[in-house]
Formats: structure tokens, sequence, C-alpha cells
């Protein structure tokens, strides 16, 4: 037999195995169906998590409303790490503010509760939908490590802070530790200790160091609803930030 002979052969031989295989995995039944069986939905699920099938057909499910509060629980817990609300394990509505689900891992400022409570009844009453409140309450070392991200990834937080004399501050230490070539943690430490002189100061980069301020998740709100949140939120005297277009759209309410 030619070698051109023995590489056709060998190749029928391959398509023949595969047709077997084929064949004894489905039944005998190798006429095309048109779609797919449907999977079992533990089956599924466990399929949308295996990497080797994610990367082809990442699922098309809403990801779970988060915020930088999540993040630095989980990639840089200073306390234990909460979990994640799965993609179909939505949040219970809170029991104290009817229509607003608050993320487990938010802690929620006491003396909001009554405004907020107020925010949401209204905007179910005119839209039907719920509030989600995805950041609450940080403490020094928490907005150190928000602020440590966002300037190595290159943002100016000049732009984001209005309290630019203690922004300039903490972006001080923050450069003062690259430029010594300090590790990580180092760094976090000195812009930690910053913050800490500022709060005691009352001094605050950001109101959700002193349990005055709430992160409200806009994902899945339509254009009419945010601009209904908006307006309630301002007859209700609580100013209102509208960060919709940032990596994780939200509106910030800062509370009097």
């Amino acid at each position: 037999m030619g070698r051109a002979n023995q590489q056709r052969w060998a190749a029928a031989m391959i398509v023949a195995a595969l047709a077997f295989a084929t064949s004894a995995a489905t039944g005998g039944n190798l006429e095309p169906s048109g779609a797919a069986a449907p999977l079992d939905g533990a089956v599924a699920r466990e399929r949308a998590s295996s990497p080797a099938t994610s990367a082809l057909a990442p699922s098309s499910a809403p990801a779970p409303e988060l915020d930088d509060e999540f993040l630095v629980r989980n990639e840089h817990p200073v306390e234990t790490p909460v979990a994640e609300p799965t993609r179909d394990e939505p949040v219970e509505p809170s029991a104290e503010i009817p229509h607003c689900e608050i993320n487990p891992w938010v802690r929620m400022p006491e003396q909001v509760r009554p405004q907020l409570a107020s925010i949401a009844q209204e905007f179910h009453e005119r839209t039907g939908g719920r509030l989600r409140v995805t950041s609450g309450t940080r403490t020094p070392e928490e907005q150190a490590w928000l602020m440590y991200r966002k300037m190595r990834s290159g943002a100016n937080i000049m732009r984001i802070y209005k309290a630019t004399r203690a922004a300039k501050a903490i972006r001080r230490a923050y450069q003062k530790g690259r430029s010594a070539g300090l590790p990580e943690e180092a760094i976090l430490e000195q812009m930690t200790a910053v913050i800490a002189r500022q709060v005691a100061q009352g001094n605050y980069i950001s109101r959700h160091l002193r349990a005055g301020a709430v992160d409200i998740g806009a994902r899945g709100m339509s254009a009419s609803e945010r601009a209904t949140l908006k307006q309630i939120i301002r007859r209700h005297r609580v100013h209102v930030l509208d960060e919709t277009k940032t990596r994780w759209p939200h509106f910030h309410l800062a509370f009097r």
C-alpha cells in the first residue's frame, strides 16, 4: 500500500471511530435534532460555571449588582469577606426598609434608614420597582484600598473627590510609598493612617466614612426609572450624585 493510500485509510478509520463513539453516546441516533435538548437546571448551572464552557458560551444573565465595597472585601479583605449572592439567588428585601434590598456586605447606617424607607416607598408606588443598596459605611482601611486601586489604575483622584486637601494628603502618602518601592501593604498602612487622622479631625474624604451615605445600584433601571428616582431623592432633600456611567452604575446618596 502506497503512502498516500495509507494516509487515506488512516483518515477513514478515524472518521469511522468517531462515528461509532457518537452513535454510542446518542443511543444510535445520528440525525440532527435541530435544537439541543434542555439541560437539567443543576447541570446547566454546573456547565455555566465550568471554565471550559463559560469561556465559550458566556451567560446572558445579568451579573450581580456589585460595587467597590464588595471588591474591597473580596479582592483585598480587611475583614472576613462575605459570600456574593449568586446569579439565581436575588437578595431578599429588607424587613426594616420595604421595597429595598441591601447587599449582604453592606454596613447600613442607622440614621439614614427612615429617609431611605420613604424614598424606596415612593419609588415603588410610582414605578413598581425596588431599590438595592450596594454600598454603605466604610472603614479607613477600606477607603484607603479603594483609593489605592483607583490610583494604581491611573485615575486622577483630584477629579473624583471634592475634599481636595484631604485627597492631596492621601495621594502624597501613596506617591511616597511608590517612590520608595514599598510593598502594597506598607503603602496601604500609610494611606490608612492619613485617612484615620483626617476622620479624627472631622475631615472626611468620603461621606461613606461618617455613615452618612449609601449607593443605590442603577443596573436594570430604565432611563425613566432613573430620572424618577433622582427626582424623588431630591424631593426628600438628599444630595444625589449620578454615577450611572461608571463601571458599576449607581446613584450616590449623601444624607445631611
